[in-house]
């Protein structure tokens, strides 16, 4: 009982870490899409997709929805 309750936690733990380094990566990828948006060398159409992909359904709307506020004040 108490191994598998230990096993039972390493999992959780190991979701939380993944959960949360999906999180930061779509975060930097979306604000790298963004920057590639005004520089040449960055592909930021396709950073700013595969960012969203990581960040889920939820996050990717509202995140998606800041960027085009965002970048309808700048123009």
């Amino acid at each position: 009982m108490k191994r598998e309750r230990e096993k039972d936690e390493v999992e959780e733990i190991e979701e939380q870490i993944i959960y949360a380094i999906k999180i930061v990566l779509g975060v930097l990828l979306v604000t790298l899409g963004i920057a590639g948006l005004f520089l040449p060398i960055i592909p930021g159409i396709i950073l700013i997709i595969i960012g969203l992909i990581l960040l889920g359904n939820r996050k990717a709307k509202s995140l998606l929805l800041k960027i085009i506020r965002k970048i309808r004040k700048k123009i």
